[in-house]
């Protein structure tokens, strides 16, 4: 589980600052985990970002020597991750209904627009998930 007294949010933003597309979704999704002491959920967004990137890619990648099957099987992965991403975003902003607005605005309706920023924002979660491997490491 998360201990926020064990991550530096400063260190982190300084660390992949430049790498991040969205720091400002980011710095408001850690002040409401951080409010609700909500560590293990702000965790488990990040494994399944991290997850939900590396499905993206490999969906783009698309190898036509690869069975058919095998891209249904991601596709049908990476939309039950998309949704399990969702359901916990939400849980972190749902105490504020201005946060919670703004997040079903930008991520969480069924347009091309929000998947995209869902998009956007799982590339950021991914670097903070690469953050806390190395805080676990120390």
């Amino acid at each position: 589980m998360l201990d926020f007294n064990q991550i530096n949010f400063e260190e982190f933003f300084n660390a992949y600052g430049e790498k991040l597309k969205s720091p400002g979704d980011l710095q408001v999704l850690f002040g409401e985990a951080s409010k609700k002491n909500l560590g293990s959920q702000l965790e488990s967004v990040a494994f399944k970002a991290k997850y939900f990137t590396g499905l993206t890619r490999i969906v783009q990648i698309r190898n036509e020597e690869v069975e058919k099957d095998y891209y249904k099987k991601i596709e049908k992965e990476l939309l039950a991750t998309v949704e399990e991403i969702k359901g916990t975003l939400k849980e972190i902003v749902n105490e504020n209904s201005f946060i919670s607005e703004i997040f079903e605005r930008k991520f969480f309706q069924l347009t091309q627009e929000c998947m995209r920023n869902l998009n956007v924002l799982c590339s950021d979660l991914s670097y903070f998930k690469l953050y806390l491997n190395d805080v676990k490491r120390v």
